[in-house]
């Protein structure tokens, strides 16, 4: 576990603030048990620290207060933000005038900037589409737009598995292989990988820092250098 996690410590606070028995308490140990992905770990941090912390957390929290307070989009704190429909430091990102224009006509750094900001554009438009359909369905109107049904599937009606048995046997039945995640809780994984195999996978955009490979990169060594 990554020291001085920011969420523990804001637990730790939390006890050092209320606790009546704070006096007494020089130091914290904080844990992290996750089973499912196997994973306990531990760090230690001292009363003096936590408090050291505890004032950061009350400037940065009296700053966010503020009306003046600047606003930065992030994939992380716009996720659950729910003024994300009517943010106008979101919605100049989501924003790409550019939509319907020659992409040759756009220069390599907007490109970038439009790339590097997708998630936030889909999340701004995903909010704006929720928001409307709200409005929408609580009586209001947007201009160009109407609430249709989705396209469903056809299902089995709740007495359709007696009535195919009747008609049909043992052929209103199908099968189908195994799925691999319970074929490996009875045979084990390792018999399993040897049974399996994992297809190339498509090609996708990625920013340059993603730690994947460079997929179009050259294997072979530049034969024009001279050794």
């Amino acid at each position: 576990m990554q020291k001085n996690n920011k969420q523990l410590m804001l637990y730790a606070l939390g006890v050092l603030q209320s606790a009546d028995y704070s006096w007494a308490i020089d130091r914290f140990v904080l844990h992290i048990c996750q089973p499912r992905i196997d994973n306990n770990s531990t760090f230690k941090i001292s009363v003096d620290e936590i408090k050291e912390f505890g004032e950061l957390v009350k400037l940065k929290a009296e700053q966010a207060l503020d009306e003046t307070a600047k606003r930065i989009p992030g994939n992380k704190q716009c996720q659950w933000c729910k003024a994300k429909s009517i943010c106008p430091e979101l919605m100049s990102i989501g924003e790409i005038k550019e939509i319907g224009m020659d992409v040759g006509k756009i220069s390599d750094e907007r490109i970038k900037e439009i790339l590097d900001n997708r998630k936030l554009s889909r999340l701004f438009i995903s909010s704006l589409e929720k928001s409307m359909k709200n409005r929408i369905e609580n009586g209001g109107e947007l201009k160009g737009y109407k609430l249709v049904e989705g396209t469903t599937r056809r299902s089995w009606s709740t007495d359709a598995m007696d009535k195919l048995i009747e008609l049909m046997g043992d052929d209103a039945y199908t099968k189908k292989i195994i799925g691999l995640v319970d074929a490996e809780k009875i045979i084990g994984k390792e018999l399993v990988d040897t049974i399996t195999y994992k297809p190339q996978g498509a090609l996708t955009l990625a920013p340059e820092n993603d730690k994947r490979p460079d997929a179009m990169a050259s294997g072979f060594d530049d034969l024009t250098e001279e050794k």
